[in-house]
């Protein structure tokens, strides 16, 4: 066998390995299944239900949670709204949950991407968190990995969103980002 078949089936095994254990780790397990069960059921007394064709809400649940528990491989934005049209509280929460997953996505870049000095640093962290706004109008498909409602005693109706985006895309959105933000400056 020559060293280049040698390599490439040496880098196959490892890709694959790598792909395994990433997809494992975005698994629930039985333990978050277990978590779920509970905290679905102190939902559905509360008065939390999903929408037709939705996944059940253990199952929303359950993801949830194993998403959050792998920070390594994904952020996550959640948002909640209330009001009397359903598709509009829902359109909010999705964007509350977008603000907050840019937070998320602007901490994660971290200050040494940025570079300068301090004072400048601590300068663009402001502008984007005053502009985030803008910014979330660039995240354009999160995973949206729980999406419950429940109506209210008034006729309002509450919208409960979680949406995550890979740590990858995440840094893909902070390109964005920064280009919106240059060009921001420059006008």
């Amino acid at each position: 066998m020559n060293k280049s078949r040698l390599f490439k089936c040496l880098a196959i095994v490892a890709f694959s390995a790598t792909m395994a254990t990433t997809a494992s780790a975005q698994e629930p397990t039985k333990q978050d299944y277990k978590v779920a069960k509970k905290e679905a059921k102190e939902k559905k007394k509360e008065g939390w239900r999903i929408n037709p064709g939705d996944l059940s809400l253990v199952e929303q649940i359950a993801r949830s949670n194993c998403i959050i528990r792998n920070k390594a491989i994904w952020l996550t934005g959640l948002g909640e709204a209330t009001g009397s049209i359903k598709s509009v509280v829902r359109s909010q929460a999705l964007f509350e949950a977008k603000l907050e997953l840019v937070k998320a996505i602007i901490q994660a870049a971290g200050v040494e991407n940025w570079g300068g000095n301090k004072e400048d640093v601590m300068t663009l962290i402001d502008f984007k968190e005053e502009n985030k706004a803008i910014y979330a109008n660039e995240i354009k498909h999160p995973d949206i990995i729980t999406d419950c409602y429940k109506d209210e005693t008034n006729g309002n109706v509450t919208v409960l969103i979680r949406i995550a985006l890979t740590k990858e895309d995440s840094m893909k959105s902070y390109e964005k980002m920064n280009k919106l933000y240059k060009d921001l400056m420059n006008k």
